[in-house]
């Protein structure tokens, strides 16, 4: 796992969320059938502002040492750091070998709307989207719907992070190039997606 700089910030970021759905188009009705295949990948866009050489060469490095698709990063999502759901309690996985878009969780504050729609949170190295709002019980148990499906099935007790979520990363192609002005201001932009 290769550490991300912080500094300079991205000054522009697209994050995106694509689904592995397969459908078949009858050519002569246009009905379709739809699959779903149950895969979803993040993916990203991300814009460094114009840098300076010394402010450059971090974000050089780390993205050298990346070496393409070969390493992986932790991309936290710049927008969403916090959840809107009170987040309150120590979430856990609740029984082992779930699969699929939903998971039973505990540990949650009582009584509360721990997620809502929207909100990020993550499972070991992979950050998932809440579907609809989630409330706990009066004993703080809660089921969440999320996409992408889960990458794994959990462990029991797995610990869920609600704030600063992050997922692992990885470039999309073996080389990003880096645009030096006359001026001596050097800028970037590459594309990442999920390393599964």
């Amino acid at each position: 796992m290769v550490a991300m700089p912080s500094d300079p910030g991205f000054v522009d970021s697209e994050v995106t969320l694509s689904f592995v759905v397969g459908e078949t188009v009858s050519d002569i009705s246009r009905e379709s059938q739809a699959v779903d295949y149950g895969v979803g990948v993040w993916s990203a866009r991300l814009v460094l502002p114009k840098m300076t050489d010394a402010e450059s060469r971090p974000w050089r490095a780390f993205i050298n040492s990346l070496k393409g698709p070969l390493n992986s990063f932790d991309f936290a999502f710049p927008d969403r750091t916090a959840p809107l759901g009170t987040g309150n309690g120590t979430p856990l996985v609740n029984g082992s070998s779930q699969t699929g878009s939903s998971i039973i969780t505990d540990g949650w504050a009582n009584s509360e709307v721990v997620l809502k729609a929207g909100d990020l949170f993550q499972i070991g190295d992979y950050a998932y989207e809440v579907e609809s709002d989630v409330t706990s019980d009066g004993s703080g148990n809660a089921t969440i719907t999320f996409n992408p499906g889960l990458k794994a099935a959990p462990l029991d007790n797995a610990a869920i992070t609600t704030t600063n979520v992050t997922t692992k990363m990885k470039l999309t192609t073996n080389a990003v190039g880096f645009i030096t002005s006359l001026v001596g201001h050097t800028q970037v932009s590459f594309i990442i997606e999920e390393k599964i």
